[in-house]
């Protein structure tokens, strides 16, 4: 008999995690979130700014919206297929992997 990690073990057991995997879940998710915002924040601006310089806030929250919108449909359902996934890496790993390069893709364009 093996003995499963204390993550899984409680969501078998329906128990809630704790404490401090909670506060590293919550640390992780800031340092992705001051890793995003930043560059976002600053670079749409001029990016946006520079396409139309009359108009720039007006482009700003178009480009922001329309992510927003594409977001909305795209979580749930790459959510969706990742629960199908049956890669032999795990259901999570290949579209973690897709994630990072996507993302890293998409910050060295802006």
């Amino acid at each position: 008999m093996t003995a499963e990690p204390k993550a899984a073990a409680a969501v078998e057991t329906g128990a809630a995690p704790g404490g401090r995997w909670v506060s590293a879940l919550s640390l992780a998710n800031l340092g992705v979130w001051v890793g995003w915002f930043g560059p976002l924040q600053l670079l749409l601006a001029r990016q946006a700014e520079q396409l139309t310089p009359d108009h720039k806030a007006s482009t700003l929250a178009l480009v922001t919206g329309l992510g927003a919108a594409v977001s909305m449909v795209a979580n749930p359902v790459f959510g969706a297929l990742s629960d199908r996934t049956t890669a032999r890496v795990g259901r999570r790993i290949p579209w973690v992997v897709a994630g990072v390069a996507g993302g890293a893709a998409g910050l060295v364009v802006l």
